[in-house]
């Protein structure tokens, strides 16, 4: 969640006027789609001075931004818009082109003026939150029409994200799902289901109560890789794994075995090997293992 001052009168379509809600108006709600959004704007970013100018230069700056991303760094600006942070979106050709301005340090368009690009979705109202559960729920009495994807997923959404429906259940008037929540004291203790009438000015709605059944933490690890056993089998017979601490000689993923020599080489000969348990070889025979080589 992010917190910042917003002046919406520049926004406000002509002729509108905003309708406070008073001191007791919903202050935040939350959205969590079942399904993650296609990405269709990868090559939008947003240009920020690392000094922000007030707000009445910010069009003159993006114009200055735009001259500069077209006659210094020649790409093709296919679009410029004002956005709420920053001096705008500029919409480039591709994403490879958006990722060069991206990964670039700021530049300096004029002496000591600087300025630098981030994508759309990484501006300052971009927030994360480190760990969440997942779990099983149980719903009781949601309304019939409303157990289906479509409306469980809207309904979670409110406070977490809908992995999974147990739909195998016979029983109509218990929901199982599986879900994403970011704790358990954010998982309400029921959720309203409603509509608008069509006539009457009239809201109905249906209230399902809500239950956690379990809740795993996501952010566990499994255990670290295991190292290569000495003699190249992970899986040997029962009683018989080398279990290696540290393996400082092996590779952990050979290319050619762990016993294979290089094509055409000779096996070499260990200087213990040779002085324990081979007999010395006299000057004549080594001389004909040379002429052999």
């Amino acid at each position: 969640m992010a917190n910042f001052e917003v002046d919406p009168a520049p926004w406000l379509p002509h002729g509108h006027q905003i309708i406070d809600g008073g001191p007791t108006c919903l202050p935040r709600t939350f959205y969590s789609p079942s399904v993650d959004p296609p990405r269709r704007h990868d090559s939008i970013c947003v240009a920020e001075l690392l000094l922000p100018p007030p707000g009445a230069l910010i069009p003159h700056w993006r114009q200055q931004v735009w001259n500069f991303i077209e006659d210094n760094l020649h790409r093709t600006v296919e679009e410029v818009q004002p956005c709420l942070f920053g001096l705008g979106f500029y919409r480039l050709r591709s994403p490879a082109a958006r990722a060069a301005l991206v990964n670039h340090i700021p530049y300096q368009i004029q002496n000591g003026i600087f300025v630098r690009f981030v994508n759309h979705d990484d501006r300052e109202n971009h927030r994360a939150v480190q760990g969440f559960r997942n779990g099983w729920l149980m719903f009781l009495s949601v309304p019939l029409d409303y157990r289906n994807d479509y409306d469980l997923a809207n309904a979670i959404s409110s406070f977490g994200k809908l992995l999974h429906w147990h739909q195998d259940d016979e029983l109509l008037e218990r929901t199982i799902v599986y879900v994403s929540f970011p704790s358990e004291a954010r998982v309400p203790r029921d959720v309203v289901f409603s509509k608008f009438a069509n006539v009457g000015g009239v809201k109905e709605s249906w209230t399902a109560v809500c239950y956690i059944l379990t809740a795993e933490f996501v952010d566990a690890i499994p255990h670290d890789e295991g190292q290569m056993p000495i003699n190249g089998n992970p899986h040997p017979l029962p009683g018989q794994l080398m279990q290696n601490i540290n393996n400082f000689v092996l590779p952990q993923f050979p290319e050619l075995g762990w016993n294979d020599p290089l094509p055409n080489a000779p096996v070499p000969i260990q200087p213990q090997e040779q002085a324990f348990n081979q007999p010395q070889l006299e000057e004549e025979q080594v001389m004909d293992l040379d002429e052999d080589l």
